[in-house]
């Protein structure tokens, strides 16, 4: 099926989010995980006004931007809060919010909570029609294939799905294939991940291993692979480490990434 290339505004997290979209328009991609993490991107303030939100959806627009997501890391143990940031993805028209599990990895009573505690949410957001994507995350409670799989048989696919990323499953102890992870997953899949990274150990690295030929993973044959998955028609870039840097170097890093992944991606 076709796949395009969206771009994560936790990029540009150091600059305003106008300056964001203007750039990763201009550079190719189309769509946006629009971010409301706390010290990396606020983008977008859970208290927003409708009339804040209506200008975002203005400037998504003008800008030929579609919205992927919204990208709520570190938000999902607020929960009025994360409710509110689920209204305003409705109201954004966004499909779904991104977010890590609660817990920490190999902990069962973690694990428990977070289905539990996940599976509350997710009754609110089926009510408001935007689905809460979990990211498999390194030292979470959901982090790996048989995680992530265990997690989707024990929750409500209609209102939960995953959002996954090679990068973190490539660095989980079992040095796990991500080809065959996203094949495995690929019926609970909601959003899409992707960039680069050279090492597994747990720490992502830096900003020049993750763009694309900085790193080890196999990309043409991970952007391959999920095509298959049938949720999502947008697989995003997700780089960390750009808060600092100047417009001019977050630019090109955005543009290396992309000249990177759009051969394998439809434009």
């Amino acid at each position: 099926m076709a796949l395009e290339l969206g771009c994560s505004t936790i990029l540009y997290g150091g600059h305003t989010l106008n300056a964001a979209l203007q750039r990763i328009s201009k550079i190719g991609y189309t769509s946006v995980e629009l971010c409301s993490i706390g010290g990396m991107a606020p983008h977008l303030d859970p208290d927003a006004l409708s009339a804040e939100v209506v200008g975002i959806r203005a400037s998504l627009a003008q800008n030929g931007l579609a919205i992927e997501s919204i990208g709520a890391s570190g938000r999902i143990g607020d929960a009025d809060q994360f409710k509110r940031l689920l209204d305003i993805g409705a109201a954004l028209g966004a499909p779904a919010i991104s977010t890590g599990p609660p817990g920490k990895a190999d902990d069962e009573d973690d694990f428990k909570h977070a289905v539990e505690y996940v599976s509350a949410l997710g009754e609110y957001a089926k009510s408001v029609g935007v689905k809460i994507s979990i990211k498999p995350h390194v030292g979470s409670s959901v982090y790996s294939t048989p995680t992530a799989t265990r997690f989707m048989g024990e929750v409500d696919g209609d209102a939960i799905g995953l959002n996954w990323d090679a990068s973190h499953i490539w660095r989980t102890d079992a040095e796990e294939d991500p080809v065959a992870s996203v094949k495995a997953l690929a019926p609970h899949i909601a959003t899409l991940r992707i960039r680069d990274t050279l090492g597994r150990e747990k720490p992502i690295g830096a900003v020049a291993n993750q763009i694309p030929g900085g790193g080890a993973l196999p990309l043409a044959d991970i952007a391959a692979a999920m095509r298959d998955v049938p949720q999502t028609d947008r697989a995003v870039v997700e780089i960390v480490g750009t808060k600092d840097m100047s417009l001019d170097d977050v630019d090109d890093v955005a543009q290396r990434t992309y000249d990177g992944l759009a051969p394998y991606f439809d434009s």
